[in-house]
């Protein structure tokens, strides 16, 4: 199979089963996969190989989007067919500079660790700004009778 062959029929398997942006968002995604995968040395046997049935990621898609297009419910994929294969293809993306699939899971953990990293940086910020005010609060009455120390001491020299 080639990468046309490839996306023919994903388009194929899509086409009035998911709205029409969803179509081409998904057509569009693919095709970017394979122009960042063919540039970072893989052929297109192996990028096919890696992603799997054209048929179980459209079918994947479909699930995902409660078969907005369909107007009968009936995706024409047997059960045997839908048993076939991982579905891991979607609800993934690609990120191109790293020339990975980060899957929804993963995502979205990364999600609540970036969460937790901005709450610890607040805490740290707040932590570190009442110890700074802490420290002027405490130093400012020495350092005024420093000043007043130092002042008067260079009008008596002169």
């Amino acid at each position: 199979m080639t990468k046309e062959q490839f996306m023919m029929e994903l388009e194929q398997s899509l086409q009035g089963e998911v709205s029409a942006y969803e179509l081409s968002d998904s057509l569009t995604y693919y095709r970017q996969y394979f122009e960042d995968e063919i540039r970072n040395g893989k052929s297109e046997e192996d990028v096919i190989r890696e992603l799997g049935s054209p048929r179980l990621i459209a079918r994947s898609i479909i699930d995902a989007h409660g078969n907005e297009g369909a107007a009968s419910g009936n995706s024409g994929y047997e059960d045997s067919d839908y048993r076939e294969g991982s579905y891991s293809n979607y609800g993934s993306s690609y990120d191109s500079e790293r020339g990975d699939i980060e899957s929804s899971r993963q995502r979205g953990s990364g999600t609540l660790q970036n969460a937790g990293r901005m709450i610890m940086t607040i805490i740290i910020s707040a932590l570190i700004f009442f110890v700074v005010l802490f420290l002027l609060r405490a130093l400012l009455p020495v350092a005024v009778v420093i000043i007043a120390i130092v002042f008067i001491v260079r009008l008596i020299r002169g």
